[in-house]
């Protein structure tokens, strides 16, 4: 996905559940009719995806303070937080 569309997970070494994420960030662009990046919601799953190739929205938004409390039940930071600490 990174080489063809540029799409590339935030933080992958820190995520717990990649099949989670990624069934998630699908549930978002075909059921939910948004796009990743911008939030914007479309008419259609294909016309999210159309957006998002054409505008190289290919990607999380992935913004404290924004949406990374959407994403944080796919991620666990604790050992950056205790490598952090020592």
């Amino acid at each position: 996905m990174q080489r063809e569309f540029g799409f590339f997970l935030p933080d992958k070494e820190y995520c717990v559940d990649v099949e989670g994420l990624l069934g998630y960030c699908t549930e978002k662009i075909w059921l939910g009719h948004m796009c990743l990046w911008s939030q914007r919601t479309f008419g259609s799953g294909d016309a999210a995806v159309r957006h998002m190739l054409a505008v190289g929205h290919t990607k999380i938004r992935y913004e404290e303070g924004v949406d990374m409390d959407e994403f944080a039940p796919f991620y666990d930071f604790s050992k950056a937080n205790a490598d952090a600490e020592d």
